[in-house]
């Protein structure tokens, strides 16, 4: 899915990911069932366990909104997150400040 070495942004992996759970039904339902499985095979590295990982499919009379935690970002950090890779998210999910610090 992803060359080593090659940055993406979150966007990016969703797109990605949504896009590969179109067009291969094997994937989508490995996707509902394990998430962190799924992406774990997908992107060959590893997702820690403490990232939660929700996967909801629309249905024709469903639709899902995903808000970003309204205490936690403020403008600055919304666009910084906007170019931001993957990664910087997972960090910051976990509390982690910078690689190698907790």
């Amino acid at each position: 899915m992803s060359a080593e070495g090659e940055t993406m942004t979150i966007r990016e992996l969703r797109e990605r990911v949504v896009r590969r759970a179109a067009d291969d039904g094997e994937f989508r339902s490995r996707l509902l069932a394990d998430p962190h499985g799924a992406l774990q095979g997908a992107l060959g590295m590893a997702i820690p366990r403490e990232l939660g990982i929700e996967v909801h499919e629309e249905t024709a009379d469903t639709a899902h909104l995903v808000l970003p935690p309204s205490s936690v970002l403020d403008e600055q950090t919304l666009a910084q997150a906007q170019g931001a890779d993957i990664w910087d998210g997972v960090r910051y999910s976990l509390g982690i400040k910078s690689v190698g610090s907790s």
